[in-house]
């Protein structure tokens, strides 16, 4: 198995060696097909740290915005006796806070 693993690792540094010889002859970012494409694995870290930083973010507005809904219609209740839902077809039903 380490013979196949040398050979594997000789092969993948010929692919490294070819793909840094095209982009040095045409000083543009080679066209990445198929099993050629190589990403730097920091680009790849960094990436997926921006979208933990964006999913975070999200939760956050998300449980902002249930909050302030909350209070939304706590006021309404107590300053018009009338309790809000929100439908999911996008309509809003009114019912009495008093009402049995």
């Amino acid at each position: 198995t380490l013979e196949a693993l040398r050979k594997e690792n000789a092969g993948l540094l010929e692919q490294v060696e070819a793909l840094h010889k095209q982009l040095t002859s045409a000083h543009l970012p080679a066209p990445a097909t198929g099993t050629d494409a190589v990403v730097p694995l920091q680009t790849v870290d960094k990436l997926q740290e921006t979208l933990q930083l964006k999913d975070k973010g999200m939760l956050r507005l998300k449980q902002v915005f249930t909050a302030q809904a909350n209070l939304f219609r706590e006021a309404v209740q107590s300053l018009f006796g009338y309790k809000i839902r929100f439908m999911e077809n996008g309509k809003v039903k009114l019912t009495s806070a008093y009402a049995g």
